[in-house]
C-alpha cells in the first residue's frame, strides 16, 4: 500500500457534471465564500487521493469513494479522472478542507471563474456508478 515517488492522483466528482451545472456550482461557492466574508473561490467541488502502488485509478476511485461517503452525500453516478489529466486540460487541483480530501478544481487563480467547457466535457467521457451509493 506504499505511494510511488512520481504519484499520481485520483480525482472523483459526484454527480453533475454538465457545463450548466458546473457554472451554477462554482458560482454558488463564491456566493457562499461573499456571504461568509471569506475570499471568493471559483472552483468545481471534487475528492482526490495517491493512487497506491497496488492499485489502478478505478480501484482507487472505488477506494476513495468508501473513505468519503459516509461524510459526504454522494450521488449515485460521479466521474473518475486523474490531476494530470486535469492539468493537461489546463487546471489545477486546491487543497479545500474540510471535508478530507476534499478539493477545488479551477485555474491557478481561484479568483478568476475558470472555464468550465473543457472539465465538462472531461467529466462527462468519464462517467460511472458509485460503488459506495447507498439509497438514503
Amino acid at each position: 500500500m506504499s505511494v510511488s515517488e512520481g504519484f499520481e492522483r485520483v480525482v472523483i466528482r459526484f454527480n453533475p457534471f454538465g457545463v450548466e451545472s458546473l457554472r451554477n456550482s462554482v458560482r454558488k461557492q463564491a456566493l457562499g465564500d461573499l456571504a461568509k466574508a471569506r475570499p471568493v473561490k471559483y472552483g468545481v467541488s471534487v475528492f482526490g487521493d495517491v493512487i497506491r502502488d497496488d492499485e489502478d485509478m478505478d480501484s482507487a476511485a472505488d477506494r476513495l469513494c468508501s473513505e468519503i461517503t459516509h461524510n459526504v452525500a454522494g450521488g449515485d453516478r460521479m466521474t473518475v479522472t486523474t490531476e494530470t489529466r486535469l492539468r493537461e486540460r489546463g487546471y489545477a487541483l486546491h487543497e479545500a478542507v474540510p471535508p478530507e480530501k476534499h478539493y477545488l478544481v479551477g485555474g491557478s487563480d481561484l479568483a478568476i471563474e475558470p472555464d468550465l467547457d473543457s472539465l465538462a466535457e472531461e467529466f462527462q467521457d468519464r462517467r460511472r456508478n458509485n460503488p459506495a451509493f447507498k439509497e438514503r
